[in-house]
């Protein structure tokens, strides 16, 4: 059995490169993780822990999913994107450069999200909001959940919304 050292201090675990769905081989998935068969999965991406990845999304790049992060839907993920611990990314979702998702962050809609960006905590990103370089993002879910359900949201360089 084919093992993989995903450099998260657990040593190499047994591991396989995902087939994707033109044929081609994507990047490493941990046994202990679950990427679908539909989900296309760049060379140089791993996925491991117990994550999962299903429905039609797209990860490329240097992209990491661990913990028991989610992806699902049509979400795109490039770059240097982390998703971690028990966040979710959903929907039609895009995420671009050196982003973090972590803790029980939650991204759905169309959100797009780019440059070096983090989004925590219980924050809620969703319909419409854009997020750019300089973004840190946390925060209460009560108090955020009107930013995704109001007019587009568009943070840009140096914003930082932390626990409202």
């Amino acid at each position: 059995m084919p093992s993989f050292n995903f450099l998260d201090g657990s040593g190499p675990v047994l591991a396989h490169r995902h087939k994707n769905p033109d044929g081609s081989l994507g990047g490493w998935v941990a046994d202990t993780a679950f990427v679908e068969v539909g989900v296309h999965v760049g060379p140089d991406v791993m996925v491991y822990g117990q994550a999962k990845v299903w429905d039609n999304a797209v990860l490329s790049g240097k992209t990491r999913v661990f913990g028991q992060a989610v992806i699902s839907g049509s979400a795109k993920i490039s770059d240097k994107a982390w998703v971690i611990d028990q966040a979710i990314v959903t929907n039609q979702a895009e995420l671009s450069g050196d982003i973090l998702v972590f803790g029980q962050a939650r991204i759905s809609g169309n959100a797009k999200i780019s440059g070096d960006t983090r989004v925590g905590d219980n924050a809620r990103v969703g319909e419409g909001v854009i997020l750019t370089t300089g973004v840190f993002l946390t925060g209460d879910v009560a108090k955020m959940t009107k930013i995704d359900q109001a007019v587009p949201v568009r943070m840009i360089a140096g914003t930082r919304l932390v626990g409202w």
